[in-house]
């Protein structure tokens, strides 16, 4: 059976059957996943390209076992993948399967081979004004998704949005809760340039009005083509506290938007949808295009696949 969002994304169902490569990781099985290759691991766990009976390709991200022995850590991250499963919309590549019971507990989503929008703009620069408004309210729409379930995402960035023939996906909502009870920090969990001031302040808990200051950050670093909050960590980490972003080039009603999004109070910063209706008016109620791609982004997207 396939999650209903699943299907949106389009041609992730359609890959051969994959080998898998000898010398391969040892972990043969996640539930009816074969293990194809570890593509990465961190603080909570590792990261799995495998693939379905049928030959549908999947990312499945894992616990670490020493930290699925802990029941507090093994617990929070059902927590979230419960949470995690419920998500749906056009614009988050979705939870379709998951385990969290066993002794290497797994979440699964499908393999979305398409570049991120870090690789976007790296290639192409300061994206076109009306291209950032679609990207943006996708976004935003995501988020709005995440939010309604009770997630708060904490690492929304460039990196983390998927580019698709039919608009943005944000991926690893979850991940960064899930993080915050497995690394050995005092607190911090996201990307310093992206993080709200409450994240700065290593506050124990967040609101949705966190991934809205970080949305305004990734708004207008794709517009400009640089962080609004300037180079360098202790730079940025400087300006997001004093709230001093630095916006000239911006057009005036998306500066606005960004802006709103920047508010010091994050009671008084407009939620997601509000965003993007904002950004693309319509766009909550399904009036919303497929971004308008240059060709140069459409040469980067043909690479990916």
């Amino acid at each position: 059976a396939l999650h209903p969002g699943a299907a949106a994304i389009g041609t992730w169902r359609e890959i051969e059957r994959a080998r898998r490569p000898a010398g391969a990781d040892e972990t043969p099985v996640l539930g009816a996943y074969e293990v194809l290759e570890c593509v990465g691991e961190g603080g909570f766990g590792r990261v799995y390209l495998c693939q379905d009976p049928d030959g549908l390709m999947v990312a499945v991200k894992t616990l670490h076992a020493h930290l699925a022995a802990a029941p507090p850590i093994k617990q929070g991250f059902a927590h979230e993948v419960r949470a995690a499963l419920r998500v749906g919309g056009r614009f988050t590549v979705p939870v379709i399967a998951a385990d969290t019971e066993g002794p290497v507990p797994w979440m699964a989503v499908p393999y979305v081979s398409a570049p991120s929008l870090q690789e976007l703009a790296d290639r192409c620069g300061p994206l076109e004004p009306e291209l950032v408004r679609t990207l943006g309210a996708g976004i935003a729409l995501a988020l709005s998704a995440i939010h309604a379930e009770g997630i708060v995402h904490l690492d929304l960035k460039p990196a983390n949005v998927l580019l698709t023939e039919d608009g943005p996906r944000v991926i690893d909502f979850g991940i960064a809760q899930i993080e915050r009870l497995t690394e050995p920090r005092r607190g911090f969990a996201g990307t310093y340039a992206y993080a709200s001031p409450e994240q700065l302040r290593e506050q124990r808990t967040f609101t949705s009005a966190s991934d809205v200051f970080s949305l305004g950050t990734v708004l207008a670093r794709l517009a400009l083509g640089h962080s609004p909050w300037g180079w360098g960590t202790p730079a940025v980490v400087a300006a997001i506290r004093a709230g001093t972003p630095e916006l000239a080039g911006l057009p005036s009603d998306l500066a606005a938007v960004v802006r709103s999004c920047f508010h010091p109070d994050p009671d008084r910063r407009p939620s997601a949808a509000a965003v993007a209706e904002a950004l693309v008016p319509g766009a909550g109620a399904g009036r919303l295009d497929p971004p308008r791609l240059s060709e140069e982004a459409r040469a980067l997207m043909a690479e990916r696949r």
